[in-house]
């Protein structure tokens, strides 16, 4: 992740970060929380953020299998690839949603950064 906002800084002279909005739990959890799941990818999505780019379109429950044509099964890769993206990009997410395959276009949101 360092990488890339370094990168982005030579570039830019800014760091704005893009943000999913999502929190999910890595393909090994996923397992215990359904139990039947047969894919060795996926994240499961445990909480979306209000207003961020997923809200509306990703659903707690969901599993998230691939963004663009990268399969994730860690959360962690999954944030490295979207820190890798800027505001306003344009993402592809294919989600397995109860027995059903979806593909979902967003734009990604600029990363809110909380102060005191």
């Amino acid at each position: 992740r360092i990488k890339n906002i370094l990168e982005n800084l030579k570039v830019n002279e800014n760091y704005k970060e893009a943000n999913l909005g999502v929190f999910g739990f890595d393909n090994n959890v996923v397992k215990y929380i359904v139990p039947d799941y047969p894919l060795n990818v996926g994240i499961y999505v445990d909480k979306v953020e209000e207003n961020s780019s997923a809200s509306g379109q990703i659903s707690v429950g969901d599993i998230i299998t691939k963004v663009d044509d990268y399969e994730f099964s860690t959360f962690q890769d999954l944030n490295e690839y979207i820190s890798s993206k800027s505001p306003r990009d344009r993402i592809t997410l294919t989600v397995i949603r109860g027995t059903k395959e979806l593909v979902i276009n967003l734009i990604l949101k600029e990363k809110k950064i909380i102060s005191n």
